[in-house]
């Protein structure tokens, strides 16, 4: 024969696991929404990221670009202003 302690202490623990899962059921339910959005938010993030490093590769190109053109267009500045310095050349001020 069981002991009625026995029994009742058993019939607690079945009925406290039972509740435990129906409390964690209950509350992934209820935190499934909030995980969602923190699951887009890390992808966003992810997304957001990659994009940066994108735009961080294209300001480098433009900065080389700038670079490349304003080398290429010194001598063609530095023509003119010798130019408006001493006259065209060949032609008399006068």
């Amino acid at each position: 024969m069981v002991d009625p302690v026995t029994q009742w202490w058993q019939l607690l623990e079945t009925s406290s696991r039972a509740q435990g899962a129906l409390v964690a059921q209950t509350l992934r339910q209820v935190n499934a929404p909030i995980i969602e959005a923190l699951e887009r938010q890390r992808a966003l993030q992810a997304q957001l990221a990659e994009t940066a490093e994108q735009v961080a590769a294209l300001a480098a190109q433009a900065k080389q670009l700038t670079e490349t053109f304003q080398a290429a267009l010194d001598p063609y500045l530095k023509y003119l202003d010798w130019l408006s310095d001493s006259g065209s050349p060949g032609v008399s001020s006068g």
